[in-house]
């Protein structure tokens, strides 16, 4: 396994396209805490299973973004030209 050289993902970390979806993703997990928020202020309760789903699609979607926005050079392994 090569990892990927710090240079190389300074490049990747600082380009316009990365820094776009980074901002996506925060934004992506304001809206998912702001969404639970709501659903834990709302006047009628919420059916249980239903809550209990949401708040497992949240929990996993939060946990995605914090692992994206905090990547380093060694958890990205560089892959071959034949893609392995």
């Amino acid at each position: 396994m090569t990892r990927i050289s710090a240079d190389d993902f300074d490049a990747w970390r600082d380009s316009a396209v990365t820094q776009a979806v980074f901002k996506h993703l925060e934004r992506t997990g304001e809206q998912a805490q702001e969404m639970w928020a709501s659903v834990l202020k709302a006047d009628v309760a919420p059916d249980p299973q239903k809550l209990l789903l949401l708040h497992n699609e949240l929990k996993a979607k939060l946990a995605f973004i914090a692992e994206m926005l905090n990547l380093e050079p060694r958890d990205i392994e560089r892959t071959t030209d034949a893609g392995n």
